[in-house]
């Protein structure tokens, strides 16, 4: 029998791509390279990390039975994206009630600010300016004596 591409490897092995891709980069599947440069597995080492076994259902996992194994790495799969939606989604409860308390905050900043007179008054600041400069004047004018 000729070698088999990885992806072809994966599907006669009733494992998933990754699994092969992962065992292929820790070298505990050994691959080689075909005359166009495809990294290929030879059936008998493939047969080597993946022989015939029995599941619980009596089904044998086997290049005729693949979906055995298969079916496993997926169910696994499927607990790995449950764990990292429930994280996804504490993620963003946290993100929105942080959100909300930062809308809440800047709605009590503005009603603090509506509830002040801030219209330019120019009275106001003269009056001031010549209480000052009215003051200032007695000061001198006590300081001198007269």
């Amino acid at each position: 029998m000729t070698a088999l591409t990885l992806a072809k490897a994966a599907k006669v092995a009733g494992v998933s791509r990754a699994t092969i891709y992962r065992l292929a980069s820790e070298g505990k599947l050994s691959v080689t390279v075909d005359g166009r440069g495809r990294k290929v597995v030879d059936p008998a080492e493939l047969s080597r990390l993946f022989p015939k076994s029995q599941d619980e259902t009596g089904k044998t996992d086997s290049p005729r039975h693949p979906e055995t194994q298969a079916r496993r790495d997926l169910e696994a799969d499927v607990r790995v994206l449950e764990v990292e939606l429930r994280a996804a989604r504490e993620l963003l409860d946290l993100t929105k009630r942080s959100l909300e308390d930062v809308r809440r905050e800047n709605a009590r900043l503005l009603e603090d600010k509506s509830g002040k007179r801030l219209d330019f008054n120019p009275t106001n600041y003269l009056t001031g300016g010549l209480l000052v400069i009215i003051a200032a004047v007695v000061a001198i004018l006590a300081l001198r004596g007269g």
